[in-house]
């Protein structure tokens, strides 16, 4: 029994195995949806068959086959459907003249492929920008896709509102957006129905404090007392600046920092006390004295202020130095205007005292002064206790030669 099983299964084995194949036509799909002036396509397979298939479509005004018959012989053959008008139709898979492997014929068969002819769905491309704006500001545009913005230091964030000109588009980036000190850049997309994206940049600064533009509105701000500007190297105060500070009666600092946010001079405006409205620039250099300097206060250590100023500062302004790098709080400072032209140097104030780092100038009427902790003599000009040392050397050298000449005159006569 057992050898008659082994002997059943190697036949089994010896035997030609697309016996248990059955040949067929297939196709790939019985469905087909196509876009009125699309295509689509389909495959027809040979599955252990050979033989010839014709194809055709039972309205061929509402789709039309890529080839009307195909020979096939145990291989795929792909066939183009295009839709020519919005309807329905059936595609024809024919087996013409088919055999199988086995030698079966299987001539006469169908297949049929439903197909629907659809109207296209035409997409918008317009992805125009129709407004954009900020609530409570007003932009400043640069160019169809830029446009920018300048608030004060104390607005943390804004509102954004922005339409597209076609509804179908979609718009995205506005609404609130928080805001970094100095600048930040917002994008505001607006992408069409088709997918096309037009990016709109808004460009904010916010201020990391009060400038000139902004005195005006601090001081209509009832809820402001003193107000703080910060000023830029070439700043220029304008006779309506002073004119606005003069009636509200504020007092208002304008400070110049350096780049680590340290005050290095403030000119103090006290509304109250102002009486001038002449413009003035308002750039100022604490320098070492120049040689010139340097000689007439007979070489005093100190600090050389330039006031670069074509008009005079109008009275009730003051000016305050940062000296905390050459003075210690406490330390009393001497004021000397200096004038090049007539060679002198003129005292102003004595012993200023130095207070957090700073020192006050005012009645300021002069373009170059000297700050210094020495007493410079006025008319000579030169340090007063050198310059009676240097006197009583020079009387003491002039008695020498006197009695050197009189000595010599008695000798010249005893002869």
């Amino acid at each position: 029994m057992k050898k008659l099983i082994v002997m059943l299964i190697a036949l089994l084995c010896l035997m030609p195995l697309n016996i248990w194949a059955a040949g067929s036509i297939t196709v790939s799909t019985t469905n087909l949806n196509i876009t009125n002036g699309s295509s689509a396509t389909f495959k027809i397979t040979a599955n252990n068959a050979a033989g010839r298939v014709e194809i055709t479509s039972s309205n061929p005004g509402v789709a039309s086959v890529s080839s009307s018959s195909l020979f096939l012989d145990m291989q795929s053959g792909t066939i183009t459907v295009r839709g020519l008008s919005v309807g329905s139709t059936t595609i024809k898979v024919y087996s013409a003249d088919v055999t199988t492997y086995d030698d079966e014929n299987i001539s006469g068969r169908t297949q049929v492929i439903n197909v629907n002819v659809k109207e296209p769905v035409y997409y918008s491309t317009n992805n125009e920008l129709k407004s954009i704006s900020v609530d409570g500001y007003e932009l400043e545009k640069i160019d169809e896709h830029n446009y920018k913005l300048s608030v004060n230091n104390d607005v943390s964030s804004i509102n954004v509102n922005a339409e597209a000109v076609d509804d179908k588009a979609r718009v995205t980036g506005i609404g609130a957006h928080t805001l970094d000190i100095g600048e930040n850049q917002i994008e505001v997309l607006v992408t069409s129905e088709s997918g096309n994206v037009n990016r709109i940049t808004l460009t904010v600064l916010r201020k990391d404090g009060y400038y000139l533009e902004d005195l005006q509105e601090l001081l209509k701000d009832n809820s402001i007392n003193d107000v703080d500007i910060i000023l830029e190297n070439d700043t220029k105060i304008l006779p309506n600046n002073l004119n606005d500070i003069k009636e509200s009666g504020k007092l208002v600092r304008f400070n110049y920092y350096n780049e680590n946010k340290e005050v290095i001079y403030s000119w103090i405006v006290d509304g109250k006390k102002i009486t001038d409205t002449n413009e003035f620039l308002t750039s100022v250099e604490i320098v070492s004295p120049s040689k010139e300097v340097l000689k007439l206060s007979n070489y005093a250590s100190g600090l050389q202020v330039n006031i670069n100023n074509l008009n005079q500062i109008p009275s009730g302004i003051s000016l305050k130095l940062n000296v905390k790098n050459y003075y210690e709080d406490n330390s009393k400072v001497n004021l000397y205007s200096v004038d090049l032209q007539s060679n002198k140097l003129d005292e102003k104030s004595k012993e200023l005292a130095v207070a957090n780092g700073m020192i006050e100038l005012s009645d300021i009427k002069d373009s170059k002064y000297l700050l210094t902790m020495s007493q410079i003599g006025i008319e000579s000009g030169t340090n007063s206790t050198s310059g009676i040392i240097w006197m009583i050397i020079s009387l003491c050298e002039f008695g020498v030669i006197l009695a050197f000449v009189v000595a010599l005159t008695i000798k010249k006569k005893s002869k």
